[in-house]
C-alpha cells in the first residue's frame, strides 16, 4: 500500500516540477530567440538603409552634376544647332572627366539627330533604337516628366535587346522654353550600385545582393547565384516601396527598397543562422540548467517521499503492534 503511495508522490512531484522547469526554459529560449532575431533584423535594416542612403546620395549628386553639364551654355547652343559641334563634344568630354564620377556612358541625343557621347565602349546606340523601348518612348512623349531613372539592357553592339551590359540609367530632357533640344542619358553599371552595399561587418559576410529590374530581370554581383525566392516574394518586392520579411524557407531575412524613385528594386538577403548562432551559448546554458535541476528535483522528490511515507509506515507499525 505504501509502496504505491510512494511511487505516486514521486511521480506527481517530478512531473509537476520538471514540467514547469522545461516549459519555463523553453519559453525563455523561444522568447530570447524572437527578441534576438528582432534586434538582428533591426540592425540589418539599419545597415541596409545606411547603404541605400549612400547610394541615393551618390545618384542625386550625379543627377545635379549632369543637370549643370546639360545646362552649360555651349552645350545648350550646340543642341539647338542643325550641325555637329566639335567644341561641344570636347567640352562634354572634359566636364564628364572632371566630374570624376564612376559611370560607364554619357550620351547627348540632340533633336537634330546628332549624338554627343563619352563612353567606355566604342559603340553608340542610335536614338531611334534607344527610344524604341516602351519606358523610354513613354517618358519622351510625356511633356510633364523632366527626368527618369530606369534599368535598361544593352547588347555589346548597341542594339538594346541583349543582356551583356545591364545598366541603370538617368534620362534628362534638355529643354528651352517651348522647345525640347534633346535627351541626356547617363549609364551606371549594376555592379557599381552593388558596391554601396558591401560591408566589412562579419555578421553580413554571407549576404546576397539582388537587383530586380523587371518581372524576369534579376541580377546579382559577379559569380553569385540567384537567391531562392518564390515568384510571390519577388512580386511583393516589386510592388512594395520598402520593407522586410522572412523568406518562405525561413532561413533568410529579405530587406528591399527602390533605387531612388525608379521601379528598380535593390534587395539584400541575410542568412538568419548568424542570428541563431549567437543563441548557442544560451541554449547550452539552459540545457545544462535543466539537467542539473532535474537531478536536484529527483533528490528532493526522494526526500519528500521519505518525509511523508516513513512516518506513515512507522505509525502503521505502531498501530499494528497495539492491535496485537
Amino acid at each position: 500500500m505504501f509502496h504505491r503511495l510512494s511511487k505516486r508522490i514521486m511521480l506527481i512531484f517530478l512531473l509537476a516540477v520538471m514540467g514547469c522547469t522545461v516549459s519555463v526554459s523553453l519559453f525563455a529560449y523561444l522568447w530570447s530567440e524572437r527578441t534576438y532575431v528582432s534586434q538582428y533584423s533591426d540592425m540589418s535594416f539599419n545597415y541596409f538603409q545606411s547603404s541605400n542612403n549612400r547610394l541615393t546620395q551618390f545618384l542625386h549628386y550625379t543627377e545635379e552634376t549632369f543637370k549643370m553639364i546639360a545646362n552649360h551654355p555651349t552645350i545648350v547652343q550646340a543642341m539647338s544647332e542643325p550641325y555637329f559641334s566639335l567644341d561641344a563634344s570636347q567640352l562634354l568630354g572634359s566636364l564628364v572627366l572632371d566630374s570624376n564620377l564612376d559611370i560607364i556612358d554619357v550620351k547627348l541625343y540632340s533633336a537634330s539627330g546628332f549624338v554627343y557621347s563619352v563612353a567606355k565602349s566604342l559603340s553608340t546606340q542610335p536614338f531611334e533604337l534607344f527610344k524604341s523601348t516602351e519606358p523610354v518612348r513613354g517618358f519622351l512623349e510625356r511633356p510633364d516628366e523632366k527626368y527618369l531613372w530606369i534599368s535598361r539592357t544593352q547588347a555589346p553592339d548597341g542594339s538594346g535587346d541583349g543582356s551583356a551590359d545591364n545598366v541603370f540609367s538617368y534620362l534628362l530632357k534638355v529643354e528651352e522654353p517651348g522647345r525640347m533640344l534633346g535627351t541626356l542619358v547617363v549609364d551606371f553599371d549594376y555592379h557599381e550600385l552593388f558596391t554601396f552595399f558591401h560591408t566589412g561587418n562579419p555578421l553580413f559576410n554571407e549576404n546576397k545582393l539582388l537587383l530586380i529590374a523587371g518581372s524576369q530581370s534579376l541580377y546579382t554581383p559577379s559569380n553569385n547565384a540567384l537567391p531562392e525566392l518564390t515568384s510571390e516574394e519577388i512580386g511583393s518586392i516589386q510592388s512594395g516601396n520598402e520593407g522586410r520579411f522572412i523568406a518562405a524557407n525561413g532561413k533568410q531575412l529579405v530587406i528591399y527598397s527602390p533605387i531612388v524613385d525608379s521601379s528598380t528594386r535593390m534587395a539584400v538577403l541575410i542568412p538568419l543562422r548568424e542570428a541563431s548562432s549567437q543563441l548557442s551559448n544560451l541554449k547550452w546554458t539552459l540545457i545544462s540548467f535543466v539537467l542539473v535541476y532535474c537531478v536536484l528535483v529527483v533528490y528532493l522528490a526522494y526526500l519528500l517521499r521519505n518525509s511523508i511515507v516513513q512516518p506513515l509506515i512507522h505509525l502503521y507499525g505502531t498501530i499494528d503492534n497495539w492491535n496485537k
